[in-house]
């Protein structure tokens, strides 16, 4: 168990002191000098604390285990006694570490707010909870199939699900207890949050989809008379076993997504989340499964199949479910977004922004194999005399598959991209936006040198033929896969290239970029503070020191705040003034002056 951690452990380390260092680096300490709390000691005593906490959990999950075992019948006495030494021994070993370690981490935070909201105490808080979580859900799935008699009695799994759990719900209040200072803090709670969220609601959609599957499929089979419900069918242990992934899921998600994200609602992650996560992959799941559904009918009403109705339509059952989770996912997460302030804004936000571009270039090419596919079958059935119902049922099934695809992208790609268009013209400025530059060079890329292949291809052939004095329509068939993606590629690489044309025409101009160089600090600790920002934006600073106001040193979201107004101040040179009240004032300077 310790062993298969130690890669983590060493990892999570690495983290912690390169993170941490970088909190020292750029000044996060505050002016005082991190009022005796050195990177080194942070790194020390969390890197230990981390060690012990893992080391004792291990331990105790060894001494309840043997502790349990007699429930579950007899064991080998053997292997009890083993494993309660090794469980004795790492809570000998760990216990005082993670004790003292700990004992002195919160001593240093009694001393100092600062280190209440330092980078280094919050990322050793994510990363326990975070390898507490990934400990405790494995054996959480285990005990529960105990529970349901799908699975036999394991000691282990239960005596690991309670210590981790405790783990994890500890440092979760410790969590919760420590004031989020800079931006730095809440990036690690968000990460480990919403990762967290995402796993949850992962496990929860895959055991709904695989209770309703099995729940319709049997339907199917008792309608089409293939199968008998009886008692002890496997339908019931699968449900079971569905049951409890579904519980845990939720627990899961319900926690990190209701309860802990609901305090960071508007924030970029909770936007990423719900786009990328809660929006996107359930437009995936319910497209891919609505894409099945809608082969297997244009494949039946083609005769591209040779099996019977009741064998060829046994997927309905498994892709009505995925549609049905994506399709109820979807909803909730936008039904979410619809109750957010932030959602309705006019311009969109990053995740907001990608989501939508992911979309669109998802029907994009969804419509593009489309038309691709049944370009390919056209060109086949060039033939004389060939048609559509003598050609055999895998050509049919292609024309299925392009029909599908057509079906699918074409609407999709209609809707989203028409949605982009229309925000563009509202939003001049949206025509610049990295994730729109991106799909388009990346579309008029792409089509551009497939256009370039294939048109390469069909000339080879083409010449070959004529040199050889053996130019027929079999050609044309032999062809039809480079033809069809010519003529695809071409389309795709003049609507793209059309659309760059216009947006560089229409966007509005770029203001020329100034890049900060020189910033003047007058301040009551003013050389402290030109420390800080020299150490963050690598640009000349010169300090005057105030006589004239008490020395004070900026909390760290202010000195975060005064870092994020510089670096967009749009000016070469800025004056930075700190009044005896703290407040800062920021003034962009142009002209060389009398200092420069």
């Amino acid at each position: 168990m310790v062993l298969g951690l130690l890669p983590l452990l060493v990892i999570v380390a690495v983290i912690v002191a390169v993170v941490v260092a970088r909190e020292r680096s750029n000044g996060a300490g505050g002016a005082d000098g991190d009022d005796g709390h050195g990177t080194l000691r942070r790194v020390f005593v969390y890197s230990l604390a981390l060690l012990g906490a893992v080391l004792t959990a291990s331990g105790l999950s060894g001494v309840l285990r043997a502790a349990l075992e007699p429930l579950g019948g007899p064991a080998l006495v053997s292997e009890t006694e083993r494993g309660l030494a090794l469980g004795l021994s790492l809570t000998v070993v760990g216990l005082p570490v993670w004790v003292l370690a700990w004992r002195a981490a919160q001593r240093d935070t009694e001393r100092s707010v600062r280190e209440w909201r330092s980078l280094g105490r919050r990322l050793h808080v994510a990363a326990v909870r975070a390898i507490a979580l990934s400990v405790a859900v494995p054996y959480a799935l285990r005990t529960g199939l105990w529970l349901v008699g799908d699975e036999p009695y394991d000691a282990g799994a239960v005596a690991r699900l309670l210590v981790w759990s405790a783990l994890w719900a500890y440092h979760e209040r410790v969590a919760a207890e420590v004031p989020i200072g800079s931006e730095h803090t809440r990036r690690v709670d968000r990460i480990e949050a919403y990762l967290a969220a995402t796993a949850g609601v992962a496990l929860l959609a895959v055991a709904l989809g695989s209770i309703l599957s099995r729940s319709l499929g049997s339907l199917y089979a008792l309608a089409v008379g293939t199968q008998l419900l009886v008692e002890g069918a496997p339908l019931e242990v699968g449900l079971r076993s569905a049951t409890v992934v579904a519980v845990v899921g939720a627990g899961l998600w319900w926690w990190h997504w209701v309860v802990v994200g609901r305090r960071d609602a508007g924030s970029t992650g909770w936007l990423g989340y719900l786009f990328l996560v809660g929006v996107l992959s359930a437009t995936a799941t319910a497209l891919v499964s609505g894409s099945v559904l809608l082969h297997s009918v244009l494949a039946w009403v083609l005769d591209a199949t040779d099996d019977a109705a009741a064998v060829h339509f046994e997927v309905v059952p498994s892709a009505a479910a995925g549609l049905a989770v994506g399709i109820a996912v979807w909803g909730y997460h936008r039904a979410v977004l619809g109750e957010s302030q932030a959602a309705v804004e006019a311009a969109w936000s990053g995740p907001e922004r990608t989501y939508r571009y992911l979309v669109a270039a998802a029907g994009m090419l969804t419509t593009a194999g489309g038309i691709a596919t049944v370009l390919m079958v056209g060109l086949d059935l060039v033939v004389p005399g060939r048609t559509i119902v003598q050609a055999p049922g895998g050509v049919r099934d292609v024309v299925a598959v392009g029909l599908t695809l057509l079906l699918i992208g074409v609407p999709l790609w209609a809707s989203s991209w028409s949605s982009v268009q229309r925000h563009v013209r509202d939003d001049p400025s949206e025509r610049t936006a990295l994730a729109r530059r991106v799909l388009i060079f990346g579309a008029f890329g792409v089509a551009i040198v497939a256009t370039v292949v294939a048109l390469s291809v069909v000339l080879f052939e083409l010449f070959d033929a004529l040199l050889a004095g053996e130019v027929s329509a079999d050609l044309i068939e032999e062809q039809r896969w480079a033809i069809a993606l010519l003529l695809t590629a071409g389309v795709v690489s003049v609507h793209y290239g059309l659309v760059l044309r216009e947006d560089r025409a229409e966007a509005p101009p770029e203001a020329v970029a100034v890049r900060l160089s020189q910033v003047i600090v007058v301040a009551p600790r003013a050389h402290a503070l030109a420390d800080q920002l020299r150490s963050r934006l690598e640009v000349k600073v010169t300090a005057w020191e105030r006589q004239d106001a008490e020395p004070a040193a900026l909390p760290d979201e202010e000195l975060d705040d005064l870092t994020v107004r510089l670096r967009q101040v749009g000016a070469a040179r800025a004056l930075v003034i700190v009044g005896d009240d703290g407040q800062v004032q920021l003034v962009p300077l142009s002209g060389r002056g009398g200092w420069g």
